[in-house]
């Protein structure tokens, strides 16, 4: 038995070796054509699935057909043009996961300074546009300051008016004019907008913000941040105006702009909808005038004031997230350089 169990263990090395030696020659034969096969298809797959992504970071700013419209990356809108079709997609490049294609297949000469790359939007897809440069723009705030200043006929004179979260226009047209050429929607405006387009305004505001919308003609609605956090609520919005038939489009941004707005603004807490409006307005106006930026509970005359121009009460609303005085400082302060004009009275 002893003799028959060590002829045994002789044989089964004898098989190992013979098949440690075959598979050895399949390492070094077979495997890597396999490899190499299958390594080509990944990159052909993942390049293919994220060519929006490829395209993006392949460029240094985006530009329209004719290239008088550039803009750096950082500040790019895409615009989805009319009509609207419901199959709309809302990729950033923050979610784009090919960083292969962008480290190795891409990459800038250690030697010398980056080119500047310019593209037409269009390579990204031909139903988008950016936007257009502007001379003069009107960013429109809501505070209830506005209701001393009788502005709205000199708003209504801007090449550009740019206003936020569905602040209404309709019984205030003294006070903030009626142009609208782009809305820029906050978190809690994007989901209060898709309820309402989706089943219908229950209350005085939803009612309100269903009026500004039809008044809308050929608006852009913007959303600045993070769309795969929206994207629910950014589709369901698209539904509801194509429903609808309004004349809006839909914007937002290629890049969630959060990180460079604080840095542009030395911000420690978040940044209010405000300076989001700044930042596009630095990027493509050439003069900015503000109105309705007033963070304070009492005007210059030392009379209360709402916080909002169509709140009904006096109702003061406090935010831990947001430093409304220190971003009227940095205001005050392009102000003084001529960066923007600070506009109360008209």
């Amino acid at each position: 038995m002893v003799a028959y169990a060590i002829c045994i263990n002789i044989i089964r090395l004898l098989v190992e070796y013979k098949m440690n030696r075959w598979l050895r020659k399949l390492c070094h034969g077979i495997l890597p054509i396999f490899g190499v096969i299958a390594f080509a298809l990944w990159i052909f797959l993942f390049s293919t699935s994220d060519r929006e992504c490829y395209v993006f970071r392949s460029c240094d700013v985006l530009c329209d057909k004719s290239y008088k419209n550039c803009f750096e990356k950082d500040y790019t809108l895409v615009v989805f043009q009319t009509p609207l079709t419901g199959e709309e997609v809302f990729r950033q490049m923050d979610h784009c996961s090919n960083n292969f294609i962008e480290k190795f297949l891409l990459p800038h000469p250690s030697n010398s300074q980056p080119k500047i790359l310019p593209c037409p939007i269009s390579d990204f897809d031909p139903l988008y546009a950016t936007l257009t440069r502007h001379k003069k723009c009107a960013l429109v705030g809501n505070s209830g300051i506005l209701l001393q200043s009788k502005c709205g006929r000199t708003i209504d004179s801007f090449d550009f008016v740019i206003r936020g979260n569905m602040a209404p226009v309709i019984e205030y047209e003294s006070y903030v004019g009626t142009k609208t050429d782009m809305m820029l929607l906050n978190d809690v405006m994007i989901n209060v907008l898709a309820e309402v387009l989706s089943r219908g305004p229950r209350d005085d505001r939803e009612i309100e913000i269903m009026k500004t919308l039809k008044h809308f003609r050929n608006t852009i609605l913007w959303y600045p941040k993070n769309t795969e956090k929206h994207i629910s609520q950014l589709k369901s919005i698209v539904r509801g105006l194509k429903k609808n038939n309004f004349s809006i489009h839909i914007a937002y941004s290629l890049i969630d702009i959060y990180r460079n707005i604080k840095w542009k603004y030395n911000m420690w807490r978040y940044p209010s909808s405000g300076l989001y409006m700044l930042a596009l307005a630095e990027s493509i106006c050439e003069e900015i005038t503000l109105f309705g930026f007033y963070p304070f509970e009492r005007d210059p005359f030392d009379k209360e004031i709402r916080s909002h121009y169509y709140d009904k009460s006096f109702t003061r609303y406090k935010s831990w997230a947001h430093n409304f005085e220190t971003e009227h400082g940095i205001l005050e302060s392009r102000h003084s350089q001529g960066l923007l004009h600070l506009k109360y009275q008209c």
